[in-house]
């Protein structure tokens, strides 16, 4: 069979009968949203990227993560939401966890509870501003009864983040998967609330998955076979 562009030919998915093969594998929120835009505009705000960094008003200088940090570690939050711990790669604090370290799940108590309320003041009122583009697109989506009318104001929020991206960060920072946020209500459309298509809870099933694979030759057999 011959590759092109990293393709190897047709998935036997698309021989399952009555099934979209296009339109049936939506994007992953928790690798696609939590793991992705938090994570890039965090590092491109502690100046931890590869990015020319001759000019970036955005970086913050250490008495600001400084004073995010404290934010962060001042809050008792309840039982059902995860505590975020220091964020800056200069934390000094024990309990700190810096970004680098954070799971999606801490992304997304981090964009979704915190950050609203933690960056004000922090970051300048234009890339705050950006910032909560951001939150309420991911936050609308997240609604359990989502309607056409919270979906529909998702997608006008996402879309003015992926342009405010576009004109307050280096060219790099326009990636893929902030393109990819623009999509995200069609999804919510098609499938439901984020969660509804999240893969989040079976995370824990990989550990199963790899306990099968006993050598480097043929892995995928040998998951089928167990």
């Amino acid at each position: 069979m011959e590759m092109c562009k990293g393709v190897k030919g047709f998935s036997l998915l698309q021989y399952v009968p009555h099934f979209d093969n296009l339109n049936g594998f939506p994007p992953d929120p928790m690798h696609s949203i939590y793991l992705c835009a938090p994570k890039q505009s965090t590092l491109m705000w502690f100046g931890d990227t590869c990015i020319d960094k001759d000019v970036l008003p955005f970086i913050l200088t250490e008495e600001k993560q400084k004073e995010l940090d404290d934010f962060l570690e001042s809050i008792v939050p309840p039982h059902f939401i995860s505590r975020c711990r220091a964020i800056s790669p200069n934390s000094k604090s024990r309990r700190g966890r810096a970004h680098w370290k954070y799971k999606a799940h801490e992304w997304q108590m981090f964009l979704l509870y915190y950050s609203g309320v933690g960056l004000k003041g922090i970051l300048s009122d234009e890339f705050y501003e950006n910032w909560l583009f951001l939150v309420r697109g991911v936050s609308l989506l997240s609604y359990d009864d989502l309607t056409e009318e919270r979906t529909a104001l998702a997608e006008i929020n996402l879309l003015q983040f992926c342009k405010g991206v576009g004109t307050l960060y280096p060219t790099q920072a326009s990636s893929y998967n902030v393109h990819l946020l623009q999509h995200f209500p069609l999804l919510a459309r098609r499938f439901g609330s984020l969660y509804q298509f999240s893969m989040a809870g079976f995370e824990s099933f990989n550990f199963e998955i790899k306990s099968a694979v006993k050598g480097s030759q043929f892995p995928a057999s040998q998951i089928i076979k167990w």
